[in-house]
């Protein structure tokens, strides 16, 4: 006992000296000292008070100096702190969605030409109205020579063609494979229904149940497949119209070019007539739930004995089972909501705005009017 107690306090002892002599060490124990050459980041804090709102009916637009706080001085701290591109570029669109401001348009053009991005630089100048440093990045656009621009585009094109047969092959199996179900579990049904009942009524209804929404994931898989077979003729599109610049990536083209709006507005037609498929399949899954509860009430009248506490009897058992039944509208819920959004969503696609624009895949609307791709295409740019 003797030992034990002198090495605890010899092992307190050792520890404490330990510590006071090398505190520098253990943040916990001494505030740490930043390093001498460390130095604060200082951001220009510079506001354009002569910016005009852009959009004054979005209630999500701050004041211009709030704007400034929370986005272009955000976006300055980025560049000068190496943040990602997309750190940057978010926050400078932001503030542009809510303000003409062309002292910023013209940060974000000069940092895009900084990364090697000229066709959004060129993009910002123009929309900008600033010409002549626009004409200055086309003419460094035509001075590089062969770049893997077009060459990353095919590769896109094949990953959204290769996703397009995987996906229809899986929806071909999905529209065989549901409606032989469901006819198998309404053969059953019916049989059950004539006097050969040999089996549980779970069987037929699952059956049912079952093949319906096989084919409702049916059509949500043919519906993928759609729309990567549209994203890769846009990918084949963007190898066609641009020949690239060292730091635009095709992606990124494809954004800010249309081609992304022309691809969901291709895209809208098939949302509309997955959604009507998925409304109609909705229709005979709530007609079979509807007929399960008369089916199990005239089972509960066949077998009909009384007697017996509440939760073993008859009743009890029929109202326990009409109230699992309920959870077979689930079904057909989701297919009608899926249904109704898709509707929805298509008709909205419909009429994107397909021109070049830094703001495509926002809701509010673009601070100018976007150029015509003609004259784009008449100064060597696809913008």
């Amino acid at each position: 006992m003797k030992r034990t107690v002198s090495f605890i306090i010899f092992f307190l002892s050792s520890f404490h000296l330990f510590c006071s002599e090398d505190s520098e060490n253990f943040g916990i124990l001494v505030e740490a000292e930043a390093p001498e050459s460390a130095q604060p980041v200082i951001i220009d804090k510079t506001v354009n008070y002569s910016a005009k709102p852009a959009n004054k009916k979005n209630d999500e637009c701050l004041s211009l100096q709030k704007s400034y706080e929370k986005y272009v001085f955000e976006a300055r701290y980025g560049i000068l702190a190496d943040k990602k591109d997309k750190y940057v570029t978010d926050r400078y669109i932001r503030h542009l969605q809510c303000w003409n401001d062309p002292y910023v348009y013209k940060e974000l053009a000069e940092y895009y030409k900084s990364l090697g991005k000229l066709y959004p630089a060129g993009l910002t100048y123009k929309k900008a109205g600033m010409m002549k440093e626009y004409n200055e990045v086309k003419k460094l656009k035509e001075s590089i020579g062969e770049n893997d621009f077009q060459l990353l585009a095919i590769k896109e094109y094949r990953k959204y063609n290769s996703k397009y047969i995987a996906r229809s092959a899986g929806a071909t199996v999905l529209f065989v494979a549901g409606p032989i179900a469901a006819l198998t579990g309404l053969g059953l049904l019916i049989s059950s229904s004539n006097g050969n009942e040999d089996y549980s009524k779970i069987l037929p209804y699952g059956l049912i149940f079952g093949g319906m929404m096989t084919a409702g994931a049916g059509i949500l898989v043919n519906l993928t497949a759609e729309k990567a077979y549209n994203t890769g003729i846009g990918y084949l599109q963007v190898s066609q119209n641009y020949s690239g610049d060292p730091g635009t990536l095709p992606s990124e083209y494809f954004k800010y070019s249309g081609i992304e709006n022309e691809v969901r507005k291709m895209s809208a037609k098939s949302y509309q007539t997955h959604g009507a498929g998925l409304i109609g399949l909705s229709l005979p899954l709530i007609a079979v739930a509807i007929y399960g509860f008369f089916d199990s009430a005239k089972g509960f009248d066949r077998d009909d004995d009384s007697g017996g506490s509440f939760f073993i009897s008859d009743n009890g058992f029929m109202f326990l089972t009409h109230l699992i039944q309920i959870l077979t509208f689930a079904p057909a819920i989701a297919c009608l909501a899926g249904g109704i959004t898709m509707l929805v969503k298509g008709s909205a696609d419909e009429r994107l705005n397909t021109e070049p624009s830094l703001f495509t895949l926002d809701s509010i609307t673009p601070v100018i009017n976007p150029v015509s791709k003609t004259y784009g295409l008449s100064l060597g740019f696809s913008f």
